[in-house]
């Protein structure tokens, strides 16, 4: 997702792990879909959309929030124009790690949990946040980037936060909620993933983290929210998603990342983008 003007210009990375920005989509046409590696929580602050997950498709108004998991196919379809949203981005790790001294809340767990049963904002919340947003909006706007960029970024930060919080005052967690210390011991099957273009084995990934196959799995999952095999999968379509712009041909692309089997690239390619490798590269060639 593009977002501009009122923005904390920070793109997540290990040192930087959190974006927050703005988006206005004007046309009822405009679509897209994604998957990427981080967190995403977004609020409708004017117009309607459709956002669509693999299992589940929602109508959102103003007020209403949307969820997205870590490496989850999703996208959006406008209803009505124009539509502007306020996006959230932050590394899973971050928020699997925040103890803030709040019995019972468990900030991973609404993003993880399958997208029918994640939670949304009810009644006069929904005024409230798209309030608060808007006054960010406007703080941000009237701020020196240079010298109040941290400013913005606590004041994001805090939001989310207290969103989060929110949601989860008003939902019963599934019983199998992620335990926030289960991220660091899958660390070394992620860092796997990350420094590799070829495909890693759900067996070596264990072997890694000291585990047996079936509780790696089952951690993994539990911590994640998706399979090993899809975390990795996704990471590599992305990957090669992200060179289609460059002057590669898709073959070399789809070779550098790992898949060996053109046919398999293209159907899994278009199940997450909805589009082919070479519609992908045409529109991100014009944009």
């Amino acid at each position: 997702m593009k977002l501009e003007n009122a923005r904390v210009l920070f793109p997540t990375s290990d040192r930087h792990p959190f974006e927050f920005g703005f988006s206005n989509h004007l046309h009822v046409r405009e679509s897209m879909y994604d998957i990427h590696y981080e967190l995403e929580l977004g609020v409708v602050l004017s117009g309607q959309m459709r956002r669509v997950w693999d299992t589940e498709t929602r109508l959102l108004r103003s007020g209403e929030i949307w969820l997205t998991g870590v490496w989850e196919s999703h996208g959006f379809e406008l209803v009505e124009a124009p539509c502007r949203v306020a996006v959230f981005l932050v590394r899973p790790e971050l928020i699997s790690t925040v103890h803030l001294g709040i019995e019972g809340c468990r900030w991973i767990t609404p993003f993880i949990a399958p997208a029918v049963e994640r939670p949304q904002l009810r009644g006069e919340d929904k005024a409230y946040f798209v309030s608060a947003l808007r006054r960010l909006e406007q703080v941000m706007k009237r701020r020196d980037k240079t010298d109040e960029e941290h400013h913005n970024l606590l004041a994001a930060h805090l939001l989310l936060l207290e969103l989060l919080r929110t949601l989860n005052d008003q939902w019963t967690p599934p019983e199998y909620a992620s335990d926030v210390n289960l991220w660091g011991h899958i660390q070394p099957a992620l860092s796997a993933v990350f420094s590799s273009r070829t495909p890693v084995r759900e067996h070596d990934a264990a072997v890694m983290c000291r585990m047996s196959d079936s509780t790696f799995r089952r951690k993994f999952t539990q911590a994640t929210g998706v399979s090993f095999g899809r975390f990795a999968l996704h990471h590599r379509l992305k990957s090669a998603a992200l060179e289609l712009p460059g002057e590669r041909t898709i073959e070399q692309i789809a070779e550098r990342w790992g898949f060996v089997d053109m046919s398999h690239f293209y159907r899994a390619f278009k199940h997450v983008f909805k589009r082919t490798p070479a519609e992908y590269r045409k529109e991100h060639r014009r944009g």
